[in-house]
């Protein structure tokens, strides 16, 4: 009876706990050395780095394909293959949602203990022994086993539906360190608190309701600590930054610039210097130095450019082009693109300020994946119109930049649109994994049995 759907209860205590947002921790090896572009990416071209004797899906840390009525997973160059040895396989993020057990019929709830997580590589990070897997961030994860059904609401840690029935389930949670594939020494419960990813610690709330923040190995340190990028944090009680793993980076004097919320700035710690009633704002680098100049209000930072006072600003604080912005939208992958909007007008803009593309009647549509492109006037379709060489997407945009165009009647062709140059031509079909590194997998069909793989950069 394949009838229970597993769903981690919605009741949680905030305790006064602020969010956290976890940085990006890279996949051990199923992916290359990351890219930096530091100019528009007009030299693209595609390596190949292996072939694939089969069809498979790719998805953000790997591939997975199905063999019958099991399902595999593979590293992202096709390299590395766990075979198909799994009864179910989901994507989650850069991870797959695995089980090697058969599916629970719902006689006993302990029968649904039987999920996982494996990396990209097939690697196992979560054993196949809990009933819902809550991934919080980028580093953890909470996994819930049951233990069996209970009458009493309070008693609950999590529930399942039966049609439109409840079913109250006891239980433990775990917290798994997602780099290591080990649990979090004395981050465990029984009751559905509320626990936070910071990338290189963890919060959460004990059966007891009291708030503990934690590294990885389990240490506690301070619950007003100061959430920085990649799991980096401040402690105000010591002046003192510290790294992902607890190490001290430097000190800072708490009369001067005192390290602010900074979990969205890459490379650079905001800081806040207050004196009287006058507040200014600088960046700081993870020595603790100046990076920029000051600013006398928060400013937003795009990479290496800031919006700070309507202006579009680089480090020493000088306006890198002209005009007042009133929005901005930054290409952070390929070639460190800003699109300026001034309420009128959009200008495509590089780091130095230099004009790439500008039009009064261009809207720049910006999707989830940042791929940048515009449409012009009352037109319905999609282009690609930097410098001057307009493409028609025609429904498929691989990434920022390349599109892919027919090449025949029966193949495809990639192109860089800043240049119009063919970047892999001939194929059947072409679909990409797109990397948290800014490395695109590019995966080529040649035949039914047979894709190729390639690394564009």
């Amino acid at each position: 009876m394949k009838r229970l759907l597993c769903i981690l209860t919605a009741a949680v205590l905030l305790l006064g706990l602020t969010a956290c947002r976890g940085g990006k921790t890279p996949l051990r090896d199923t992916v290359q050395e990351p890219l930096t572009y530091t100019a528009l990416p007009t030299e693209l071209k595609a390596t190949q780095v292996g072939t694939i004797g089969r069809q498979v899906m790719p998805a953000a840390g790997g591939l997975y394909y199905k063999e019958g009525d099991l399902f595999g997973v593979m590293s992202l160059d096709g390299k590395k293959d766990s075979g198909a040895i799994y009864t179910m396989c989901q994507p989650r993020g850069n991870y797959f949602m695995v089980s090697t057990k058969a599916e629970a019929d719902g006689d006993s709830v302990t029968e649904y203990n039987r999920i996982g997580l494996v990396d990209g590589n097939g690697e196992e990070l979560v054993p196949s022994e809990y009933a819902v897997l809550d991934i919080m961030g980028d580093r953890f994860v909470r996994a819930i086993e049951v233990l069996s059904k209970t009458e009493n609401e309070d008693e609950k840690l999590t529930y399942f539906m039966d049609g439109e029935d409840k079913v109250l389930c006891t239980g433990n949670w775990y917290i798994y360190d997602l780099q290591t594939g080990k649990r979090v020494p004395g981050a465990t419960g029984t009751k559905p608190y509320i626990a936070f990813d910071c990338g290189g610690y963890v919060k959460y709330v004990t059966d007891d309701k009291v708030t503990v923040t934690a590294l990885a190995d389990g240490t506690a340190i301070s619950n007003d600590v100061i959430h920085l990028k990649n799991g980096h944090y401040a402690d105000p009680a010591d002046h003192t930054v510290y790294n992902v793993d607890g190490d001290k980076l430097f000190t800072y004097d708490p009369n001067g610039y005192v390290p602010c919320d900074s979990a969205d700035i890459n490379g650079y710690i905001m800081a806040k210097k207050t004196v009287g009633d006058k507040e200014t704002y600088a960046l700081l680098d993870l020595e603790g130095n100046a990076a920029s100049a000051e600013f006398d209000s928060r400013p937003v930072v795009y990479g290496q450019l800031l919006h700070v006072n309507k202006r579009l600003r680089n480090m020493a604080g000088d306006a890198v082009y002209d005009g007042e912005t009133v929005m901005v939208y930054w290409e952070q992958k390929y070639g460190q693109l800003w699109v300026i909007d001034n309420g009128k007008t959009r200008k495509a803009v590089d780091k130095n300020g230099v004009v790439q593309y500008e039009g009064n009647n261009v809207n720049p549509v910006l999707d989830l994946q940042r791929k940048i492109c515009y449409k012009k006037g009352d037109a319905q379709m999609l282009y690609y119109s930097l410098k001057d060489k307009d493409f028609t997407i025609g429904g498929v945009c691989l990434s920022p930049f390349i599109v892919k165009t027919a090449d025949g009647d029966a193949a495809y062709k990639l192109v860089n649109v800043l240049t119009g140059e063919a970047i892999l031509s001939g194929h059947l079909n072409y679909t990409v994994a797109e990397t948290d590194n800014s490395l695109l997998y590019v995966y080529a069909q040649v035949s039914d049995t047979e894709i190729e793989v390639y690394v564009v950069k």
